[in-house]
């Protein structure tokens, strides 16, 4: 994968390229994942409320790379297990309203590298699967708390991570055209 770094993060160049004018990202992912600081760092704002629970989905809007682009927080599912709230799953059914009409929407798994097991992976796709089987062509994994990785690149960690993680990556590897 090639990457670039807008901000401090690097992003897959492959959705920079594809994001155009009037592009929008949901940011979806477990709690605690660092969506609504994402979506902040994207932005370039403060725009979305980070340090807290994310109940309701927000929506930010800002420019990468001169385009004008809407990010979309959502509430994320529970770090114990499979269990999200009717209300939650909702908010990420939902989420999509947000968008400007017209845009085109792509979604952001957070990941964070910290951990990743087969459990996380069964929560993930238990949630995507709400938003239907087209979500997968329309994601890309964004990894979160990427000082963690501690001198090992994506790859590296990726590999060390196991099944599950690259199950996850290998849904996402042709999300952008």
């Amino acid at each position: 994968m090639n990457y670039m770094i807008i901000n401090d993060v690097r992003y897959n160049t492959e959705l920079i390229t594809a994001l155009k004018p009037d592009s929008s990202l949901i940011l979806l992912g477990r709690e605690r994942s660092g969506k609504s600081s994402a979506g902040n760092t994207i932005l370039g704002t403060t725009e979305l409320q980070s340090g807290r629970k994310t109940v309701m989905c927000a929506v930010g809007h800002g420019k990468v790379l001169r385009w004008p682009v809407a990010v979309v927080d959502t509430p994320g599912w529970s770090l114990y297990g499979l269990a999200k709230s009717q209300k939650d799953r909702q908010q990420m059914q939902q989420s999509s309203l947000l968008c400007p009409r017209k845009s085109k929407v792509w979604f952001l798994l957070t990941i964070p590298v910290d951990f990743f097991k087969e459990q996380d992976r069964r929560a993930l796709e238990e949630n995507l699967a709400v938003l239907g089987n087209s979500v997968w062509r329309r994601t890309a994994v964004l990894f979160t708390y990427g000082c963690k990785l501690v001198g090992r690149t994506f790859e590296e960690h990726i590999k060390a991570k196991g099944e599950p993680l690259r199950w996850v990556v290998e849904r996402c590897s042709h999300s952008v055209t």
